[in-house]
């Protein structure tokens, strides 16, 4: 016979029941906040590209759901080859996930033989590059001669295509195009200045005035030498 406070016990059957409602309003609960954060997210870097800014998204990142509607088509299936440990590598030699089912809106940059390569697309003021190459670094460190400054080219052609470039007015006027021609025309040719006598002196005085006073110093001293 069981013992003990009947309110306890009853207390213990309830409690697994209580916690297993608790564990579902708790997953329901994070599954809500998870939801919210993806649609803030999604709303921040869909706002962030429609002003003009710009991504670049690499090998399968443009299937992650925070950026998928915005990539130029879906993410393919890596295609892979066949690469020997001696053989030189360059991009895409190792493989690359393919831009499959590209967007209307979107244009396929770069084809290979298994599909699109790399494909653009605009949204807005901003522009998104998808690129399916996913290790590049390796082009980069087992290459060829001068593989690091091709690497280094190839990615900054890259984000500078995609980079923000505000416009700027130019609040310069028309009318100020050619200020040196629009001078000529009101003031005339330039004409020597003219060369004016008053406040010259002339050399030869210049070279009297020497004189005297040299003449003058030396008889100065002549006359203290006879005192």
């Amino acid at each position: 016979m069981e013992g003990g406070d009947p309110l306890r016990r009853r207390t213990r059957r309830e409690c697994p029941r209580r916690r297993r409602a608790a564990a579902r309003h708790s997953t329901c609960r994070g599954d809500r906040r998870n939801r919210f954060q993806h649609r803030s997210a999604w709303s921040v870097v869909r706002r962030f590209v429609e002003q003009g800014g710009g991504i670049v998204l690499a090998g399968s990142a443009a299937g992650a759901r925070v950026v998928s509607p915005l990539a130029a088509g879906s993410v393919g299936p890596r295609a892979r080859r066949n690469v020997a440990a001696n053989d030189t590598i360059g991009l895409g030699t190792t493989g690359y996930f393919p831009v499959a089912s590209v967007r209307d809106d979107a244009v396929a940059l770069e084809r290979r033989a298994s599909g699109v390569a790399v494909a653009a697309r605009r949204i807005g003021a901003g522009r998104v590059l998808q690129v399916g190459y996913d290790d590049s670094w390796r082009w980069r460190m087992a290459g060829g001669p001068g593989s690091e400054a091709a690497h280094r080219d190839w990615w900054s052609r890259v984000v500078s295509s995609v980079a923000y470039a505000p416009v700027t007015a130019n609040t310069q006027s028309r009318t100020f195009d050619a200020p040196v021609a629009s001078l000529f025309g009101k003031l005339g040719p330039p004409r020597p200045a003219p060369v004016s006598s008053r406040g010259t002196v002339d050399p030869r005085l210049m070279l009297a005035l020497i004189l005297l006073l040299l003449l003058v110093e030396w008889t100065s001293r002549r006359l203290r030498g006879l005192r």
